[in-house]
Order: C-alpha cells, then structure tokens, then sequence
C-alpha cells in the first residue's frame, strides 16, 4: 500500500471523523465525511497514516510532521572492530528493528487525554527489558519513507515525559511531548527483501 492509498478505518468510539480527516466512499469516490461522531455501521476510511497502533490510527493533528521520524533497520549481532579499527557486522537478515518518533504539538489537557486513553487501550500487556523495567507493549503499523511501504512489529513504548506549559482553573496546556515506539525484532519484523 502506497502513503497515499485508502484503507478502512476501525473507530475505537470517541473520534470525530471530520476532524480526523477520514473519507466515506459516494459512488465509488473517496468523499471527505462530515461526521462528527463515529456512525454505526459506517465504514470510514483514511488516506494515508503515519502511525497505527492496534486498531487505532494516531491522528496526523497529535503528530508535527518536521518531528516525526521512522526507521527500519538491520539488526546486529555482536558487531566489533578488530586491531585495524575495521568494522565487522553481523547482521541478523532478513530481521528488522523497527523505530518510530514523534512529538505532539502543545497540546491541551483533554486532547492529551484522548491521545493517551487511545494508546492505553491498544497496549497489549508488558514486558520486561533487559534493565528489569516492564515496558507497555503495542502492535505498530508504521509508514517508511526511506522503505515507502507501512511496517509492523510489537514494540515497547518508552515512559512519556510530559511537561506543563500553562495551568489555570480550567484546564493545563502542556508542551510538545515525545513519543516513541521501539521494536522487538519480533518475526513479524522479518522481511525477506530488504
């Protein structure tokens, strides 16, 4: 699937479709909808994505486009330089390790709170790394500029660091906040033709 193509969307309940800028199909014509609230039975659907995690699909208004950042790489093994300083890398092929990034723009308590109850509901379990923290784990659908295809693998998300910029009596505005998704190197990271 190209960046630009269309695919289904699956609405976890609380989006504005409009908003979030997905289409409904009219005669056969990708039509902007002018839902606000998520109908029943209607199949919505969204041209391109950067990230999906789970089901739901990060709308592109939680991401600043110059922050967003993915890679698919080769996963080492055991890598050394030997007494002439020459690199020797053993790659684990056809096994990929998966990075995706991003910050929010400013972001308002409620939208925040959106974002996250979203995510939350997609964290499949924990696991534990290496250091002995749990790490939230997630299924993530990515697009690859460098690849210019969507990847997938389990990943782990970093803690999120959140800061406030600006708190009254009705409601906290919070800066630009770093998300981040790691993978495993899982067998779904396992392409054989790159």
């Amino acid at each position: 699937m190209a960046y630009s193509d269309y695919s289904s969307v699956t609405p976890i309940g609380t989006e504005n479709p409009s908003r979030d800028g997905w289409y409904e199909k009219v005669n056969g014509n990708y039509v902007k909808t002018s839902d606000t609230s998520v109908v029943s039975g209607k199949t919505y659907y969204q041209r391109g994505y950067l990230v999906k995690v789970g089901n739901y699909t990060i709308p592109k208004r939680f991401i600043k486009a110059d922050t967003f950042s993915a890679l698919w790489s080769t996963t080492d093994v055991d890598s050394f330089r030997n007494a002439n300083s020459t690199l020797h890398r053993d790659s684990v092929q056809p096994r990929h390790t998966m990075k995706v990034e991003f910050e929010t723009p400013d972001i308002s308590d409620t939208d925040f709170d959106e974002l996250m109850t979203a995510l939350e509901s997609q964290y499949i379990g924990t696991a534990t790394l290496w250091n002995g923290k749990q790490a939230k784990t997630c299924l993530v659908s990515a697009w690859m500029p460098e690849k210019r295809v969507y990847k997938e693998d389990y990943c782990y998300v970093p803690d999120i660091n959140v800061q406030i910029r600006f708190a009254d009596e009705k409601g906290l505005r919070y800066d630009p906040i770093r998300i981040a998704f790691i993978g495993y190197a899982t067998d779904k990271a396992i392409d054989p033709t790159t």
